[in-house]
C-alpha cells in the first residue's frame, strides 16, 4: 500500500485483509459465528460502498463510506453490538491493526475526503466513546467504547502526520495488548470485576490517557498539532472536552473496582 498511489490497489488490499481477518478469526469462533458474519457483512457493505462512491466523485458520500468501515460516528452501533461478543485477541486486532489499511487510505488519498464532515464525526466519535465508558460497569463495553473513541484519535494523528500517527498507534496498541493478556479469564457480560489486579487497573488509567503516562503526552502532541494545521479553537474545545469525559468514565471504573475489591468506604472517592 505505500507502494502505490492507485486507488483500486489500496481497495483490493483492504478487501484482502477483512477475508484473512475472518478467515484467521473462524476457528476462535465456536457458538457465536454469527457475529463473525455479520461483521463481514458490515465491511462488505462499506467497501462497495467506498467503490461506488469513488467511482462517482462523490466526497460526502465516499466519507460517510469510510466512517461506516472505521465504525465512526454516526455508525458505531453496529461495531459495539457484533464486536462485544468476539473473544480476547481478535477484539485487540480488531481495535488496532485491523484499521492500518482504511487509516493509509485517508492520509493516501486525502482530497476524496469531505474535511469538515471527518472533522464532525470525530468530535462526535470522541463525545459517543465517552458517554458509553462513563454509562457502563462492563470492563469489555468499556474496551469497546476506548476503541470507538479512539478511532478519533487515530484519524486525528494521522492527519498532524506519519510519525505522531505511528506514536499513538504504538502506545495505544501496547498498553491495550497488555490490558487484554490481564483478561484472559474475562466473561462476556460480566459486571465490575472484582479479580482484577491493581496492575490491571493501572494499565486501564494508562490506556486512558492519564497524565503522567505516554499516551497522554502523545495526545497533548497531537492536539498542538492539528490546532497549528487548522487553527480552530472551537474544534480544540470539543476535543479536549470529550478527551475529558472518556477520563472520567475510565476513573469511575477504576475507583469502583477499588472500593469492591479492598473494601473501602464509598465517601472516600465521594468527597
Amino acid at each position: 500500500m505505500f507502494c502505490s498511489d492507485r486507488f483500486f490497489v489500496f481497495w483490493s488490499v483492504i478487501e484482502l485483509r477483512t477475508l484473512v481477518f475472518i478467515g484467521i478469526s473462524y476457528s476462535s469462533f465456536k457458538n457465536n459465528f454469527s457475529s463473525l458474519l455479520l461483521f463481514f457483512i458490515v465491511q462488505a457493505i462499506a467497501a462497495f460502498s467506498l467503490l461506488v462512491f469513488y467511482c462517482s466523485s462523490h466526497c460526502i458520500g465516499f466519507t460517510l463510506a469510510f466512517l461506516l468501515k472505521l465504525s465512526i460516528f454516526p455508525f458505531y452501533f453496529w461495531y459495539l453490538n457484533i464486536v462485544y461478543s468476539f473473544p480476547n485477541f481478535i477484539l485487540f486486532f480488531s481495535s488496532t491493526f485491523f484499521k492500518l489499511p482504511p487509516l493509509i487510505l485517508l492520509i493516501t488519498f486525502f482530497t476524496l475526503f469531505n474535511l469538515y464532515l471527518l472533522l464532525f464525526a470525530v468530535v462526535f466519535t470522541l463525545l459517543t466513546g465517552g458517554l458509553v465508558i462513563v454509562f457502563s460497569n462492563d470492563l469489555r463495553f468499556i474496551i469497546l467504547g476506548s476503541s470507538v473513541a479512539n478511532n478519533s484519535w487515530f484519524i486525528v494523528s494521522q492527519l498532524s502526520g506519519t510519525f505522531v500517527f505511528i506514536l499513538f498507534f504504538v502506545n495505544y496498541s501496547l498498553f491495550l495488548y497488555f490490558l487484554m493478556i490481564d483478561l484472559k479469564s474475562l466473561s462476556t457480560g460480566s459486571s465490575v470485576n472484582n479479580s482484577l489486579s491493581t496492575l490491571s487497573l493501572l494499565r486501564l488509567v494508562v490506556l486512558a490517557g492519564l497524565p503522567p503516562f505516554p499516551v497522554f503526552f502523545v495526545k497533548m502532541f497531537t492536539i498542538l498539532l492539528i490546532v497549528t494545521i487548522f487553527n480552530r479553537s472551537v474544534f480544540l474545545f470539543f476535543i479536549i472536552v470529550s478527551n475529558v469525559l472518556v477520563l472520567l468514565g475510565y476513573l469511575k471504573f477504576t475507583f469502583s473496582c477499588l472500593i469492591n475489591q479492598y473494601n473501602f468506604p464509598s465517601h472516600i472517592f465521594l468527597n
